[in-house]
């Protein structure tokens, strides 16, 4: 049975109980295997390998395989790496896009944690969000300078010290220490990972809605992101032919998850910068 045959054949659920497939589907997946949230992009080399139709950004056009996003990935996690302290927070501010997916693999890369930010709120809101939760780096898309150049304004104690502009269009200086591009630190060179075991570090980071209050940080284990990715992949029946559409924001876990769980079994992932019944028709 080839590698992508078998990891099609998820197991059906019990009595209409899919926790049964799902623990079927850890052990053959993961067996005693540390919760690593990059293995999701090793698996999907693995069974995409230079297939360039993996993923497609309509927003830019672009089109990757996912060794190519694996090896932009370590480039940038490197940097996250050499940059953000062990367990710090990268803030990831960009529409639904191939680099959002990318920065996320990133931050696994180098065991440091992603932040979820929603560029819906406010520049007071953003910078509540940032301050509260240490944000040492942004990956920032240009068409958000304007909101994340008045966050950074404020008064409050922010950590952010390094912005990665996904693009050369950015028009606004922050107060940021150092503003980078984002696709020069993707074009550097790559360093070795070193994968240090711990299934309750940090992996992500979402803010509540704040319905009850101010928001609050709440952060995702590694064991929670693997997990959730492993049961979704039996909830849904998902394969290597699907195609997954990110429509819903990538920011948020209603859409989030899918970055990992149709990467897990090969997909296919299109990326649309926001919804409209247009886009999503064609």
């Amino acid at each position: 049975t080839s590698a992508a045959a078998e990891v099609e054949l998820v197991p059906p659920a019990r009595e209409g109980d899919t926790s049964f497939a799902a623990r079927e589907l850890v052990a053959r997946e993961r067996g005693e295997r540390a919760c690593d949230v990059w293995e999701p992009l090793s698996r999907g080399c693995e069974l995409r390998g230079d297939d360039e139709e993996a993923v497609r950004d309509l927003g830019t056009g672009e089109r990757y395989s996912y060794v190519q996003v694996a090896a932009r990935a370590e480039r940038v996690g490197t940097w996250l790496r050499e940059t953000v302290r062990p367990g710090g927070r990268v803030g990831i501010m960009t529409p639904n896009c191939a680099i959002a997916m990318e920065a996320h693999f990133a931050a696994a890369w180098a065991e440091r944690v992603a932040l979820n930010c929603n560029p819906r709120l406010s520049a007071e809101e953003t910078a509540y969000v940032l301050e509260g939760a240490r944000a040492e780096v942004l990956v920032v898309d240009p068409c958000y300078a304007d909101l994340v150049a008045a966050a950074l304004a404020t008064t409050r104690q922010l950590a952010v010290r390094s912005v990665a502009w996904t693009s050369s269009a950015a028009a606004t200086t922050t107060s940021a220490g150092e503003e980078l591009r984002y696709e020069t630190i993707a074009g550097g060179s790559a360093g070795r990972r070193a994968f240090a075991a711990d299934d309750d570090a940090g992996a992500e980071m979402y803010y509540t809605s704040g319905t009850s209050g101010r928001p609050k940080g709440v952060v995702l284990s590694r064991r929670n992101v693997v997990l959730h990715a492993l049961g979704c992949c039996v909830e849904h029946r998902l394969k290597a032919e699907d195609v997954w559409l990110h429509a819903a924001p990538m920011f948020h876990l209603v859409d989030a998850y899918a970055m990992f769980s149709i990467t897990w079994v090969g997909g296919t992932h299109v990326t649309i910068p926001a919804f409209s019944a247009a886009a999503v028709a064609q």
